[in-house]
């Protein structure tokens, strides 16, 4: 009986309530764009006839590195000029593809990031690390600190690199890169 009334607790926290947190659902859910080029969430509300509908809806990733492919804060700027949180999608693969595509179109505006193909040289002067790298975005170069914070596990083979501006650069494979290329990443990156 404990453990039916915990479950309980946990779920109505979940779904909205204690913590504030509303959890999105593909059935109550619909996510679009319109033909002025802005994101629309039409969200189905208890109590409610008709669905709610939120205009220049952005999406956010709750936990960037570590789940970049679930918990995603749906958001948009009220009427006084305030963002807030609509819900969030717990998992967006259970969500119909074309919403899932306007999720990642609006992810790709909001996190601009380089990934990074191969590395030419890495040096370190003023414990700093001097990267030379192709992207694909082409050439660049960047300096990061040397320091365990500016080298994050992106899954279980991944980095993201953040340069002295917190610009994000992503290994998504350090062992796909060539054998060169780990090496010379491994000799500065090795944690």
């Amino acid at each position: 009986m404990e453990k039916n009334r915990e479950s309980a607790v946990v779920k109505k926290v979940m779904d909205y309530g204690g913590v504030g947190i509303r959890i999105l659902k593909a059935d109550r859910v619909k996510i679009y764009r319109d033909i002025d080029n802005l994101l629309y969430a039409e969200v189905a509300e208890a109590g409610l006839e008709t669905p709610r509908l939120y205009r220049g809806v952005f999406a956010v990733l709750c936990f960037p590195v570590s789940g970049p492919d679930r918990y995603i804060s749906l958001r948009y700027v009220n009427p006084s000029g305030q963002e807030e949180e609509i819900g969030v999608i717990r998992e967006p693969i259970e969500f119909p593809r074309e919403d899932r595509i306007q999720l990642a179109k609006s992810l790709a505006q909001y996190y601009f990031e380089f990934e990074i193909e191969r590395i030419v040289s890495i040096e370190f002067r003023y414990n700093l690390l001097m990267f030379d790298v192709l992207t694909n975005f082409g050439p660049r170069q960047f300096e990061m600190r040397w320091r365990g914070d500016r080298a994050l596990s992106l899954g279980e083979k991944g980095k993201v690199l953040l340069d002295v501006y917190d610009c994000r650069y992503i290994v998504r494979d350090v062992s796909a890169l060539p054998r060169e290329d780990q090496a010379l990443f491994n000799r500065f990156i090795y944690w």
